[in-house]
């Protein structure tokens, strides 16, 4: 049921005159900009004031993604497009595709040609302002699989911002702030985050620091850089059970493995202590040397499989 209100005389425009009322909708496309393909509304209970619109029980699908939610529409507010999303599952190659055309802009021919400027940046993307709710019951990420993860978007033209991230790894849990740069031809990361009781080498991990990356696809792996602190217990490092470790990482991500700095490293291994450093060699090897109780300790190979030298100090 829809109706249009106005008084004789007044404009179009008079704040008391347009349409109101409640419609349903069933498969609707929309074409939305900077998304790949055509947004398809299954169903939804439109609710229609002036300019302000309400979408309730939205289940809609792009591309092999299906969500359900609600969106609302109101252009006196500073961000005008709100909404609420859950998505039962997806894989982040898919989300990636379906928002290439945000994330991947192709600048002219010569700024191509020459690796030079920027990308234009079209205007559908510097007026966007929208904030909302987004959860994702599974997510295939990198191989891995992420479950439980809520987020609260903030998009104000070139830079989208995700708030209060939290997620589940395995039986960890993972926490932070993702701000996304998409100012140049591709985007950039920066992940402020905390892992808390990542099961790794039969113990527990927590971990807290800063990711960057940029780029698309293979390319956020080549460009990822990391650093932070951590700390775990009841681990085993190579053939060494410890009590506990802690210390200062640097990462930067290099085929076939990626590269490792290790500072101020405490490890307690029965009622000794040792403190050290170590880093990846241009073998590809990591090599770890510590000191404690009167013993030095050397530790090389890879993450997966360390072995350990140990010599009694001069």
């Amino acid at each position: 049921r829809l109706r249009y209100r106005y008084l004789p005389g007044d404009p179009p425009t008079a704040p008391h005159a347009g349409w109101s009322g409640q419609i349903e909708l069933h498969e609707i496309r929309f074409p939305l900009p900077g998304l790949a393909e055509a947004l398809r509304v299954e169903t939804a209970q439109a609710h229609i004031q002036g300019e302000r619109v309400v979408l309730r029980d939205m289940r809609l699908h792009a591309g092999d993604v299906s969500a359900t939610g609600e969106y609302r529409y109101d252009p006196q507010l500073l961000r005008p497009h709100r909404f609420r999303l859950r998505i039962p599952e997806a894989e982040a190659a898919e989300l990636e595709r379906l928002f290439s055309p945000t994330l991947h802009r192709r600048g002219g021919l010569l700024a191509r040609a020459f690796n030079i400027g920027r990308a234009p940046v079209p205007r559908w993307l510097a007026t966007r302002r929208a904030e909302g709710s987004i959860e994702i019951d599974s997510l295939l990420l990198a191989g891995a699989q992420v479950e439980d993860i809520a987020a609260r978007l903030s998009w104000d033209g070139t830079r989208a911002r995700l708030e209060r991230v939290s997620a589940r790894l395995h039986d960890g849990t993972i926490s932070g702030v993702l701000t996304v740069n998409l100012r140049g031809a591709k985007p950039a990361y920066l992940l402020a985050g905390r892992i808390r009781t990542l099961s790794c080498r039969s113990g527990k991990l927590d971990a807290e620091g800063v990711l960057e990356t940029s780029g698309v696809g293979e390319e956020l792996f080549a460009n990822l850089r990391s650093a932070g602190t951590f700390s775990g217990r009841a681990l085993e490092l190579g053939s060494v059970p410890l009590k506990s470790v802690a210390g200062v990482y640097r990462l930067s991500w290099a085929q076939p493995e990626p590269r490792l700095h290790f500072s101020n490293l405490e490890l307690a291994a029965g009622e000794e202590t040792f403190t050290g450093g170590g880093a990846t060699q241009d073998n590809g090897e990591l090599l770890i040397q510590l000191s404690g109780g009167g013993r030095e300790v050397r530790m090389s190979g890879t993450l997966a499989k360390l072995h350990m030298d140990e010599t009694a100090m001069p």
